[in-house]
């Protein structure tokens, strides 16, 4: 059995699969119904490892966007950086100062946006972990300095 280390000051839910699974099928129709407009970069990356966990394909963009590698999403900006001639820091503040002029000039920022935000997101390296019921086992410990219940 393995021992995973915890973050203590984090809380937790522990649902069986079976829940996550008809909560991640959920999430799925409401992706296909607001996406790109509504999207979250963060919860599109859960959204995307937990499908893969789960073996359910995944939200209709994971093709378009390779799996969610770094390297698609870094390849975004580059291409965005070049069409413009300026770093993506720059597109971005002219975008939102002014607005984005055309239906492309407003693709390329909501592209630009998500790219940085999924970076960002990744960079969090948050572990999502399945294991069967018999194999948890949860023990609350006691701080000694009067910070634990």
């Amino acid at each position: 059995m393995s021992k995973i280390l915890l973050d203590p000051q984090e809380e937790y839910i522990i649902l069986p699969v079976r829940v996550v699974e008809k909560l991640v099928r959920y999430a799925l129709t409401l992706c296909q119904d607001r996406c790109p407009t509504e999207r979250d970069p963060e919860t599109c990356i859960y959204l995307v490892k937990l499908c893969k966990l789960l073996g359910l394909g995944g939200p209709p963009c994971l093709e378009e966007y390779e799996n969610f590698s770094p390297m698609t999403f870094r390849t975004v900006i580059k291409d965005i950086e070049r069409k413009y001639g300026m770093r993506i820091e720059e597109f971005l503040r002219r975008m939102r100062s002014r607005g984005p002029r055309s239906l492309e000039e407003n693709t390329d920022l909501m592209e630009a946006e998500f790219a940085l935000g999924v970076m960002k997101a990744m960079s969090k390296k948050v572990h999502i972990y399945v294991v069967k019921g018999s194999e948890v086992r949860i023990s609350i410990e006691k701080e000694t300095k009067g910070h634990g219940t």
